[in-house]
């Protein structure tokens, strides 16, 4: 089943493009997109077209933060009914929490974890697309939107601690200063924000518990009607875990609280083993990073949990039939 978005994740995406002297509904027709989901916001959309027309207009445009751009405009009622439980939950722990339960609702390609460590917690976010491309402007633009709305619960001059990237910077930064503050860094081995801890229980003095019911009402009827199954949630917490080193059926069994047959018996229902489904997340993850990134291949072996250099490349070799350094040597 092709992983799918609500067309609410192309707003603004024709202004931006106006902006930019291109023809936004040419390009969309180019990724194999109607023109209509710039209007009809419930349209659902293969995530992977969407993710290439946000790489394609970059490229067109040359604007690396275009991605940035389009979430300059962005309320948090585009969200629909998961913006308006998040903006009336009583903390922003509880609005992480739903965030969790039902993103797959609004984008089925987005990955989200929160870990607690100490004085700090770090929201882990990544995608899944499906094909060989590159992601950089949705995550730029998907934790743009998370900072606005980590920004209702602290106020509109609220800063993350930091705001971590997995890919290179670019050579300018301003726009990326304006969206999250001074605290920006490229290169690291997971997307997402790091905040203080004590923000998590800080009270949200608008909250409005009959409309939080309402709103997680609607969600649960759209969560029923496109349920994510049990491999859904363990591919993306593979995502999540392949960069820390630590992805193993043991880790995986231990987050969702089960054993280690109870994970095999849920990826077998679906035709898979837990072996493959690493497979095929380093796969796309492979081809991402040696194909459409800048990154030195010995840090891309380690995103892919890869202990040794050495065995990231015989692996690569294997399953691609060239090098990685041929690969990318060949762009």
């Amino acid at each position: 089943m092709a992983l799918l978005t609500r067309a609410t994740s192309l707003t603004h995406f024709a202004k931006v493009a106006h902006e930019a002297g291109l023809d936004a509904a040419a390009l969309l027709d180019e990724v194999g997109l109607p023109a209509t989901a710039l209007h009809a916001d419930d349209l659902m959309l293969p995530i992977d077209a969407v993710a290439a027309v946000l790489e394609l207009a970059a490229e067109r445009s040359g604007w690396i933060d275009f991605g940035l751009r389009m979430a300059e405009g962005r309320q948090i009622s585009n969200l629909g009914p998961l913006g308006l439980l998040l903006r009336e939950e009583a903390t922003l722990r509880r609005a992480l929490g739903a965030l969790m339960r039902y993103l797959h609702t609004y984008n089925e390609a987005l990955a989200f974890k929160v870990e607690e460590d100490g004085r700090y917690v770090i929201l882990r976010e990544d995608a899944l697309v499906g094909r060989a491309t590159a992601v950089r402007q949705g995550i730029e633009l998907s934790l743009a939107v998370s900072c606005r709305v980590l920004g209702l619960f602290m106020g509109s001059h609220w800063q993350p601690h930091r705001v971590c990237f997995a890919h290179a910077a670019p050579r300018g930064r301003t726009l990326h200063a304006r969206a999250f503050g001074p605290g920006v860094e490229f290169g690291h081995d997971f997307n997402g924000l790091v905040i203080h801890a004590r923000e998590l229980d800080v009270p949200n003095p608008g909250a409005d518990p009959v409309i939080a019911r309402y709103a997680r009402q609607a969600l649960e009827s759209a969560r029923g009607a496109r349920r994510r199954g049990p491999a859904d949630e363990i591919r993306h917490l593979v995502l999540l875990l392949l960069p820390t080193g630590s992805c193993s059926v043991e880790a995986v069994a231990r987050h969702f609280g089960v054993t280690r047959r109870t994970i095999h018996r849920q990826l077998e229902a679906e035709g898979l083993s837990f072996t493959a489904l690493v497979q095929l997340i380093r796969r796309e993850l492979a081809q991402r990073y040696v194909e459409h990134g800048a990154r030195p291949l010995e840090q891309v072996g380690a995103l892919l949990g890869f202990a040794q250099a050495s065995s990231f490349s015989r692996w690569y070799r294997a399953e691609f039939g060239a090098a990685a350094r041929q690969t990318r040597g060949g762009r």
